[in-house]
């Protein structure tokens, strides 16, 4: 009975698999530098008055962080600069423009000017290891900056007008905490197993309102790598208001999903490859065109981003 008892033992302590658990977050260390290059196309296709239209966009951000301290709790301070921009547009009807900074073009597309001025200025983030962003400081000046370098002369008022509220929707506070919040604010709440999921819910207000479900799955360890997958469903965000451009209003009702795969270094705990595919239509609602008559215009956009080491 003492030996079938002894083997009983050993035979449930070698069939029961021991889960190993991973703590995925940010370990940005003091005094450290990391870069992140973030490379979005979009195809838009859109309907305006039975008219179809279609246009192709690629916008290139790439990122230094610049960790000037830790603090005790985890949060770090750190200084990020636009090491790297770039903006490519494709209409059949008027034609393709581009420019990257790393070959920069002799003549910039005016579309492109707000990308070109960003390169060497940047601002302050306090964000926790979780990927929160506590604070956000120092991008009212770098608009101001941004501005400054444009050079618009004065009878350009109404024009400046406009390409301030274009830079503040692409690259303002909203936008800002939203972009970073997608990139960092990812990690499940506590240590979990290969085959874990979690979920995060992402609101967003700027470029397009809309409310993320994202089911993140830990697929597995590899040396220092953490490789996740991702599914959400994409719909309208409805504590947003109507944006506002050019004595326009545009309101946005939105359904799709979302897919992808990213691979994390597991010693600072940033995205070091990655891709997500993003599909998503409704209908754009514009009031106060020329028209005077509010107009319902179908839209779809597909898009993918795609994350590289800057």
């Amino acid at each position: 009975m003492k030996k079938l008892s002894f083997f009983l033992v050993v035979l449930i302590l070698t069939t029961c698999k021991v889960e190993k658990k991973v703590l995925l977050q940010l370990n940005f260390k003091e005094g450290k530098h990391y870069g992140l290059l973030m490379t979005t196309d979009q195809k838009i296709s859109q309907e305006i008055q039975g008219q179809k239209m279609e246009l192709d966009q690629t916008m290139k951000i790439g990122l230094d962080f610049n960790v000037v301290r830790v603090l005790d709790n985890g949060d770090a301070e750190i200084e990020v600069t636009y090491k790297r921009t770039g903006y490519r547009f494709y209409n059949p009807m008027i034609g393709t423009f581009e420019y990257d900074s790393d070959n920069p073009p002799a003549k910039i597309p005016p579309p492109a000017l707000g990308f070109a001025a960003l390169i060497g200025k940047g601002f302050t983030i306090v964000i926790s290891p979780k990927g929160e962003v506590r604070e956000l400081r120092g991008l009212d000046q770098m608009l101001a900056q941004v501005l400054n370098d444009l050079d618009l002369p004065p009878q350009a008022a109404n024009a400046r007008e406009q390409i301030v509220a274009a830079l503040k929707k692409q690259f303002g506070d909203d936008a800002t905490k939203e972009m970073l919040g997608q990139t960092f604010n990812i990690f499940p709440p506590d240590s979990i197993p290969i085959g874990g999921t979690w979920r995060k819910r992402i609101e967003m207000r700027s470029v397009y309102p809309m409310v993320i479900d994202a089911r993140y799955t830990l697929q597995s360890i590899k040396e220092n790598e953490a490789h996740i997958s991702l599914s959400a469903e994409i719909g309208s965000n409805p504590k947003t208001s109507p944006l506002t451009f050019g004595g326009m209003s545009m309101e946005y009702q939105f359904s799709g999903k979302m897919e992808g795969e990213l691979v994390l270094d597991l010693e600072s705990g940033l995205t070091k490859s990655g891709r997500t595919n993003q599909v998503f239509s409704g209908e754009m609602k514009i009031t106060g065109g020329p028209s005077g008559k509010p107009t319902a215009v179908p839209i779809k956009i597909e898009g993918t981003t795609r994350f590289e080491p800057l």
